[in-house]
């Protein structure tokens, strides 16, 4: 009798680290496939940064249009995740992309991005944290504050 309780003791053991291994790999598959969309979207997001005042609001729908593609790849993959860090990307992706949806014709590119600022950088801060929960932190790179001090070791002024 035992042997037998035993057995299925093991027996259910093995089925849970199974099934443990098996959400496992699920998990790292989609935190891979996160790492892939996250890349895209920081590209993205680096070329709505770099446009300048004299961009037409064309030029600004044209590159949010592609962060919200992109942005939507990133929430599929961060929401399959299933994490606190992984829930709080995709709510900030989520408010961004409302926000670039409702962005006026006739605003002027600097109140646009003016406007999505503030979404950006939470975008930004959030993808950061799940990008080193997944284990990819090269795909959303640290944003240093202006008046933050540069990161242990490096020299704010190289020249002295």
């Amino acid at each position: 009798m035992k042997q037998v309780r035993m057995g299925a003791l093991v027996a259910g053991l093995l089925a849970i680290a199974g099934m443990s291994t098996y959400a496992r790999a699920d998990t790292k598959q989609h935190q891979e496939k996160y790492c892939a969309a996250l890349s895209a979207l920081r590209d993205d997001i680096t070329k709505l940064d770099a446009l300048g005042t004299n961009a037409t609001v064309k030029e600004l729908r044209t590159a949010t249009d592609q962060i919200q593609k992109d942005a939507d790849s990133v929430q599929k993959e961060a929401g399959k995740i299933g994490t606190p860090t992984s829930k709080q990307f995709v709510d900030s992706t989520k408010k961004l992309s409302n926000e670039a949806r409702s962005l006026s014709d006739d605003m002027t590119v600097a109140q646009a991005q003016s406007k999505l600022a503030g979404d950006i950088q939470s975008v930004k801060k959030n993808a950061q944290a799940l990008a080193d929960e997944s284990g990819c932190p090269e795909a959303m790179p640290k944003t240093q504050d202006k008046g933050s001090p540069p990161p242990a070791g490096q020299n704010p002024n190289p020249s002295k």
